[in-house]
């Protein structure tokens, strides 16, 4: 990465993740290495369009997604209708890559994101030219992941 390095970013996103979820979502995080990816379904994706092309994708467990989506709509997960449940996320992973996109290039930084959007299987992703920094974190005890993706120059 020509800006920063990937160090940087995943100082920023840890960062960032740190504080969206306990700000939205109420729950504590802390980074962790992890040889096996989290079981998840759906991917929570969304492009950057300015100051880089690239993407921000999160990657939850079932028993995190309930969590996070039971905490936030102060209710139990079970009484959270479906179609909220997804723009729950899609909000968090809104929220996520801004205050990432902020912690790389500072608060006064302008950037783009596209729509936010849920993928169901990882192939929807073209990895092809990019750089992945892929994290792992524990939400009190439940795994998740984020992607940053960024196309080469």
């Amino acid at each position: 990465m020509s800006d920063f390095n990937a160090d940087t970013v995943k100082t920023a996103v840890s960062k960032a993740v740190e504080k969206t979820m306990a700000d939205m979502a109420f729950i504590d995080t802390m980074p962790v290495s992890s040889n096996t990816d989290p079981a998840y379904k759906p991917i929570f994706y969304v492009n950057v369009l300015r100051p880089f092309s690239g993407a921000v994708a999160l990657y939850f467990t079932y028993e995190c997604k309930q969590e996070i989506v039971g905490n936030i709509f102060g209710a139990e997960f079970a009484d959270v209708p479906g179609f909220r449940v997804d723009d729950c996320l899609l909000e968090l992973l809104n929220v996520l890559a801004g205050n990432i996109m902020r912690n790389i290039y500072g608060s006064e930084s302008i950037y783009q994101l596209d729509l936010p959007q849920v993928l169901f299987e990882e192939k929807e992703i073209n990895f092809t030219g990019c750089e992945v920094i892929k994290q792992y974190f524990n939400a009190e005890g439940m795994l998740f992941m984020t992607k940053f993706i960024r196309k080469r120059q």
